[in-house]
């Protein structure tokens, strides 16, 4: 069973992240500050974010160090879901 981090890396890789960038993404990758992810990225991330999981992203939630790595994401969504 994939965990919440490996799930949205493959999310990531999948679905957002172009794979001609030939920066490998791991859970502690700095998605900003490598430019991996724009604000369109994020959006996507979000929808699913909030459709796999039942939890709301709400407007606080949106914050750098939220979505800095896989690893941060994970545990906003952990954080979100108790």
């Amino acid at each position: 069973m994939a965990t919440v981090t490996d799930e949205i890396r493959t999310y990531l890789e999948d679905e957002v992240i172009e794979a001609d960038l030939g920066i490998p993404l791991t859970d502690d990758t700095p998605i900003w500050e490598e430019e991996l992810i724009d604000s369109m990225g994020i959006m996507m991330l979000i929808a699913h974010i909030e459709d796999e999981y039942s939890v709301d992203i709400e407007a606080g939630d949106v914050a750098v160090d939220h979505f800095k790595s896989v690893r941060a994401i994970a545990a906003l969504i952990e954080a979100k879901r108790s």
